[in-house]
């Protein structure tokens, strides 16, 4: 004969598990240590996150003394960008006449063609003369054109007065951002940076070293219109001294009629650039 089992024993052996604050079953067996899958996506998830932000590739980071005061060391990286910036340094498909930095936060960086034709490869993030330059650097692994800025290395360019000299200090980073090829990307400008900032340097050095007349120069006189127009002829130097400037480098007189007439003749030859040794 089997044993009997009394009510009060069955009621024990069949009590429903507790529940967790009128939540179902399910989620209370979670909490009782079942298997917990969401948990384990969210585990992994942040794995993920971590060995991302360990993944973070090494800055480029340059520095070059240029041999002018810092107003015209930021004019010449910005307004001159386009007479030091090495024209094969680009993804455009067609010949570059020019490489533009447009002078307002917001504003586009792009190279231009003879025919007009334009290739944009970053975007102004902060214009702050005659201190820092941020930009967004649109140009991924690959070569090819990023639209997105937030998936845009930033290259910050900061300029520090040194008497009347100025040191330029340019940081090239996050390339975490872009969706292709960080990596390569950061070993490509490594040196490219390098060259170019030895070209700016000389740029921003020859400029400064116009002569006595054109150093006296005030600063708000000594950019020209040109300098400005990225469809206008190449003049890096002052038009408010360019009679200063032919006589100080050919030892002429500054007679105002000859003076006058001299200067026509060098912006018409198109040697002026040139003068400087």
């Amino acid at each position: 004969m089997k044993p009997t089992t009394t009510v009060p024993e069955m009621a024990a052996r069949y009590q429903p598990e507790p529940t967790y604050a009128g939540q179902p079953a399910a989620w209370s067996a979670h909490r009782a240590g079942a298997p917990d899958r969401a948990g384990a996506r969210l585990v992994a998830r942040a794995s993920q996150a971590g060995a991302s932000q360990q993944a973070v590739i090494a800055s480029v980071r340059h520095e070059v003394i240029v041999n002018a005061p810092i107003e015209r060391a930021f004019r010449v990286f910005t307004d001159g960008f386009g007479r030091w910036w090495p024209k094969n340094h680009t993804i455009a498909s067609f010949p570059v006449d020019r490489s533009i930095i447009e002078p307002w936060a917001g504003g586009r960086c792009f190279d231009r063609g003879a025919d007009g034709s334009e290739c944009d490869w970053g975007q102004v993030l902060a214009w702050e003369p005659p201190t820092r330059l941020v930009l967004a650097w649109q140009v991924d692994g690959t070569w090819s054109y990023e639209p997105e800025v937030d998936n845009a290395s930033r290259v910050t360019v900061s300029f520090a007065a040194l008497g009347g000299q100025t040191r330029l200090t340019l940081v090239h980073d996050e390339f975490e951002r872009h969706l292709k090829a960080g990596p390569h990307l950061a070993d490509g400008v490594r040196d490219g940076w390098g060259t170019a900032l030895h070209l700016f340097a000389d740029a921003a050095g020859s400029q400064s070293a116009a002569g006595p007349a054109a150093r006296a120069a005030p600063e708000d006189s000594s950019t020209c219109t040109g300098c400005r127009s990225p469809d206008s002829p190449a003049q890096p130097w002052p038009t408010s001294t360019v009679s200063e400037l032919v006589s100080y480098r050919y030892g002429m007189r500054s007679v105002p009629g000859t003076m006058a007439s001299i200067t026509w003749i060098v912006r018409a030859l198109e040697i002026l650039p040139s003068a400087p040794t």
